[in-house]
Order: C-alpha cells, then sequence, then structure tokens
C-alpha cells in the first residue's frame, strides 16, 4: 500500500504546456538537488542574491523532464535576459515542486491561522490544477 505523496505538476513554457506525472516528481527533485537544495532556493528567493547559472540549471533541468527541448544555454539565456520576474518565477516554481502538495498545504493552513485566512483548501478550488508557468 502506497501513499502518493506528489500530484502530477503542469508544467507551461512557450504557450506550451506538459505534465510531469505524480510517480516521477521525485526523480526530479533527485536532479534538482543536484543543483541546488530546498534550504538555498528559499534563501535566494528571500534574499533576493541570485546565482543566475544555478537557476538556469535547474530551470533547463525542470523544462527537459518535463519534455521540452531546451539546453542550459537557452535557460540561461531565458533567466539572464528576462526581467528579474523570470528568475524569481523559476526559483517559485521549482521550490513549488520540491515541496509535496500535502506540507504545503499544512504549512498554508498554520499561516491562516495565523493571519486568518480562509484555509488553502478552500480558496485553491480549480487554481491549484494550473501549470506552472515558466
Amino acid at each position: 500500500m502506497s501513499s502518493k505523496v506528489f500530484e502530477d505538476v503542469s508544467v507551461e513554457f512557450n504557450g506550451e504546456t506538459k505534465v510531469i506525472p505524480a510517480n516521477k516528481v521525485l526523480k526530479l527533485i533527485a536532479q534538482l538537488e543536484e543543483i541546488q537544495t530546498l534550504p538555498e532556493l528559499m534563501a535566494m528567493r528571500e534574499n533576493k542574491d541570485f546565482s543566475i547559472s544555478k537557476i538556469s540549471s535547474s530551470y533547463g533541468t525542470l523544462l527537459r523532464y518535463a519534455g521540452f527541448d531546451i539546453d542550459d544555454e537557452g535557460a540561461y539565456e531565458a533567466v539572464a535576459v528576462g526581467s528579474i520576474d523570470v528568475a524569481v518565477n523559476a526559483i517559485l516554481a521549482i521550490i513549488l515542486i520540491m515541496i509535496p502538495p500535502k506540507a504545503a498545504r499544512k504549512a498554508q493552513d498554520i499561516e491562516d491561522k495565523k493571519t486568518s485566512k480562509p484555509p488553502l483548501k478552500k480558496r485553491r478550488s480549480k487554481s491549484s490544477k494550473k501549470p506552472i508557468k515558466l
């Protein structure tokens, strides 16, 4: 008996959407962690101190894993030539993939109780299945 920790991940890039099946997400996370860990990503996001080469490598890994035809130089160009929002969105997308959905919902529920917002489960409705846009 196995419990499903991860959910399918939809990734949108250049107007095209591809899906990473839930049973492949952990292998993707292992590849991403070879480049940078979740705490490193969180620190980058919090401190706004970005390593463009690491973000680009992770971004390229994610896109290739989803089935897009892009190399690290193409990912670097997308991140480095784009606005700071591209780098931030890449970091957020990778963070969202690395945190299991149940843990993210639990953390959000705790935060919601602190701020008196309605629980995430009620707020997410259809938006929880939107693709991660890159």
